[in-house]
C-alpha cells in the first residue's frame, strides 16, 4: 500500500519534457498572435493614410474644378513646365492658378486674383512622374475649352513632413475641366 501511494504522489506533477513542450507551444502561439496584432496595426495605419490621401485629392480637385469650370477662356498657360494657368471669366476678371513646389513633397497651388490676396487652394502636392521618370505638367491646355490638371497628394507623417516612400498610400488626381462659359 505504501508503495502505491508513493507512485501516485510522484505522478501529480508534470515531467520536464512536458513542461518544455507546453512552454514552446505557448511561445509559438503567443508569437503568432503578436505578429497578427502588429500586422493588423500596420494595415490599419496604411488604410488611414490611403483614406486621407484620397479624401484630400477629391477635396482639392473639387475646389479646382469649381473655379476653373466657371471660366470663359484660357488667357495664358505655362507651356514649358505647366506650373500655372490663367483663366478669364465672363465679367472680364482673370484669375491665375500657380503651383509652387516650396519644399520636397510640400507643393501648393494658389489662386491669385487682381486686387485680392492669394488664396491657398491645395497643399502637400507633388507632380505625377511618368514611367520614364519625368514629371508631368500640373496644368495642360487640351483645347480652347478644356484644361487638364494632374498632381499627387499624400498624408504627412507624424512629424508633419512628407514621407519619401509614400507610393503605397499617395493618391493621384488627374482630371479635365471644360470651361462652361467658353464660346462654341
Amino acid at each position: 500500500m505504501d508503495n502505491k501511494q508513493t507512485r501516485r504522489g510522484r505522478q501529480r506533477g508534470h515531467t520536464l519534457p512536458e513542461v518544455m513542450i507546453a512552454g514552446s507551444l505557448s511561445f509559438v502561439i503567443s508569437a503568432a498572435i503578436m505578429q497578427t496584432f502588429l500586422w493588423a496595426g500596420r494595415q490599419s495605419n496604411l488604410c488611414s493614410k490611403i483614406a486621407w490621401s484620397q479624401g484630400e485629392a477629391m477635396r482639392t480637385s473639387g475646389k479646382l474644378e469649381g473655379y476653373i469650370r466657371n471660366a470663359k477662356s484660357v488667357s495664358a498657360i505655362d507651356e514649358s513646365q505647366g506650373n500655372w494657368v490663367e483663366v478669364r471669366f465672363t465679367n472680364g476678371a482673370s484669375s491665375r492658378f500657380t503651383y509652387y513646389p516650396t519644399a520636397p513633397r510640400e507643393g501648393r497651388i494658389y489662386l491669385t486674383r487682381p486686387n485680392a490676396p492669394e488664396t491657398l487652394i491645395a497643399q502637400g502636392l507633388t507632380r505625377i512622374m511618368t514611367d520614364s521618370g519625368y514629371p508631368t505638367p500640373m496644368f495642360t491646355k487640351i483645347n480652347d475649352r478644356a484644361i487638364r490638371v494632374c498632381y499627387r497628394v499624400s498624408e504627412p507623417t507624424q512629424s508633419g513632413t512628407r514621407s519619401s516612400d509614400d507610393q503605397a498610400y499617395s493618391a493621384c488626381a488627374r482630371f479635365g475641366v471644360c470651361l462652361r462659359n467658353a464660346p462654341y
